[in-house]
């Protein structure tokens, strides 16, 4: 399987801190996957998530995006094929008005007015925005302005999307639509690279491969189910196995054998009801 993203040996330092944000992380992500990074506030995932989209240089260790080193020579090439959203998509608006937008990194590879005109259509609809086209970003809700940074990172077609704490500042409905429309993106485009950074170990439940973070170094990895085993070791990172794991586990304790595949607590009352 081609990687995506290989990381192997980082530490990273702020500048004048003793500490390292970042101590000898080593983790990779096929291309195509949905990988999740958890962790609690201080483990380091949003200074990981700096490297990764080069705002963090001076580090220590190999980082690989799609097979090419990350370094001064390659960062703005590379930064063309990996977009991120950021936990604060205020962060992210440049343009009048939502279609300005979600244009705003087209008109920088100079894309033609009419295929951009296409394309911004396109990504409007394909996140539920096509009808807030002319309304003005601070004007709407934390899920719409979310599904707008959304809609410009795709237009750009990357090969990889950072999920920085993504719905960390939306209420539950709000996370619930973005959840829904992330995965709705991944299956449409299942070539696309999905890393999630975020403390929500419900989201991470979902994900092909697991990273959990704590103080900086790389605590456990793998699907989400081994990893849930862990259950005193998360604990002691300030992180809770999800409910659904959980009850797996309890019902095994009962005698009661749960398939692996089922990863949802539909799919888990479907199975019992039977």
């Amino acid at each position: 399987m081609e990687k995506a993203i290989e990381v192997n040996g980082l530490s990273y330092s702020y500048q004048g801190g003793d500490k390292k944000a970042l101590d000898g992380v080593s983790f990779s992500v096929d291309r195509g996957s949905y990988t999740c990074i958890i962790g609690h506030n201080g483990s380091g995932k949003s200074t990981l998530a700096k490297v990764l989209i080069g705002l963090l240089g001076g580090f220590k260790g190999e980082v690989k995006l799609l097979g090419e080193p990350l370094n001064r020579r390659t960062i703005v090439s590379l930064r063309r094929r990996v977009g991120i959203v950021f936990q604060n998509p205020d962060n992210q608006f440049v343009g009048s008005t939502v279609g300005d937008d979600i244009a705003f990194g087209l008109e920088n590879l100079a894309m033609p007015q009419s295929e951009m005109a296409k394309t911004v259509h396109e990504f409007a609809l394909a996140t539920g925005m096509e009808k807030e086209l002319e309304v003005e970003p601070s004007s709407l809700s934390g899920g719409q302005k979310q599904r707008v940074a959304l809609a410009g990172v795709l237009a750009m077609s990357p090969d990889i999307m950072i999920l920085d704490e993504a719905t960390s500042m939306l209420d539950p409905k709000g996370k619930g639509e973005i959840d829904s429309l992330i995965h709705k993106i991944k299956k449409s485009k299942p070539e696309l690279t999905i890393l999630s950074i975020t403390h929500d170990l419900e989201e991470a439940s979902h994900a092909d491969q697991v990273i959990v973070l704590n103080e900086g170094k790389v605590l456990l990895s793998g699907e989400p189910s081994a990893v849930f085993e862990y259950e005193e070791e998360l604990r002691e990172a300030h992180l809770e196995v999800p409910f659904l794991y959980r009850f797996i586990r309890a019902l095994k304790q009962e005698g009661i054998e749960v398939p692996p595949s089922l990863n949802s607590l539909e799919s888990l009352e479907e199975y019992l009801c039977r």
